[in-house]
């Protein structure tokens, strides 16, 4: 197999690990997923690639504390957080791009986000707000917690709108 071929199901090895995990894995976690003859070189090629993938999605290739994990990226955790809920139409027609749909699954399935109805529209789109593990992930005690709208305008280049935040439940 290529060194390219290598990299590439490592990657996917590392991808599949953190998106099912529910937590962090840490390098010696990761390093026992790896081929045999693959050690901490090409671990660290596979993260850099992966994370370099990941950088215009939804989520993010993040080393924390505890390990590698994917998180919300910064500049999609204020939309659904100011503008909940939110339906995923909208937060595209925020950002102009489509939000991909592995994105919101992943934001479910770590649970910082979940549907709290169906806008009454056609086709029913389902509205998504932000949990309690949202905002301890992200050190919050309550949305009020939230820095200003313009502080996170100004630091991502986001359009400035007038929002109404909803408390999570």
């Amino acid at each position: 197999m290529s060194q390219k071929s290598n990299l590439s199901l490592l990657q996917r090895i590392i991808e599949a690990a953190l998106l099912t995990s529910g937590r962090p894995l840490d390098t010696e976690n990761l390093l026992s997923l790896c081929p045999n003859d693959m050690g901490k070189k090409e671990l660290q090629a596979a993260l850099k690639a992966l994370g370099a993938l990941y950088e215009e999605r939804g989520v993010v290739l993040t080393e924390g504390a505890t390990g590698w994990r994917f998180e919300t990226h910064p500049q999609i955790a204020p939309l659904i957080a100011y503008r909940q809920p939110i339906t995923r139409g909208e937060i595209e027609d925020i950002r102009g791009v489509v939000v991909n749909t592995q994105t919101v699954k992943t934001l479910l399935d770590h649970q910082w986000v979940r549907v709290v109805g169906h806008k009454d529209v056609p086709g029913k789109p389902a509205l998504y707000a932000t949990t309690k593990d949202f905002l301890e992930h992200f050190g919050l005690k309550t949305l009020e917690d939230l820095p200003p709208l313009s502080e996170i305008v100004d630091k991502f280049g986001q359009e400035a709108t007038v929002v109404q935040v909803a408390p999570v439940q």
